[in-house]
């Protein structure tokens, strides 16, 4: 998977995440987004610029980040094997106790916007974004257009938190 060579955008698209704290990608379904973000955060990651990866992604979608499969989840199908020693992916959701960062190169929290919409969620995700070196992903960033939503003023907070951060739409 991670060995598939690069299409032209995605080089370039990788280069400019590495070089822009806020950037936004608009790709069609299936032209890598997921893996530009993928490859951009564990370099970042590699040089110490982030330590943490927050996705924030439609309920539907968030297991397509999350699940630690390669074959169903697209975090762990483009993870370099050297790189995947060093990482943690976790989702952020009603069972998680508390917001811990683990001993590792790269912390990866997967959410969705309906979840962290209510204060009592969004609060400890912001406070733990605060304390680390973040970047914020935001798939799916059509959902956020209505300033009036309570989504939208979810993920503007915790975009006030991070230090980096990427628009994904298709």
């Amino acid at each position: 998977s991670h060995l598939l060579p690069y299409f032209p955008h995605q080089i370039e698209d990788i280069t400019t995440l590495l070089a822009k704290p806020e950037h936004l990608l608009a790709l069609r379904m299936g032209k890598g987004k997921t893996r530009i973000v993928v490859d951009a955060a564990a370099h970042l990651a590699r040089s110490a610029q982030i330590d943490t990866l927050i996705v924030v992604a439609p309920a539907p979608v968030r297991s397509v980040w999350a699940d630690p499969d390669p074959g169903m989840g697209e975090v762990a199908k483009w993870l370099a094997p050297e790189v995947r020693t060093d990482v943690v992916l976790e989702e952020y959701h009603a069972k998680t106790k508390a917001l811990r960062a683990p001993t590792c190169r790269l912390h990866i929290l997967v959410t969705n916007p309906e979840f962290i919409r209510r204060k009592a969620r969004l609060d400890p995700l912001i406070a733990y974004a605060k304390t680390r070196k973040a970047m914020l992903v935001l798939d799916e960033s059509w959902q956020y257009q209505n300033p009036q939503a309570e989504q939208t003023k979810a993920a503007y907070r915790l975009r006030m938190a991070c230090q980096r951060v990427v628009l994904l739409n298709g």
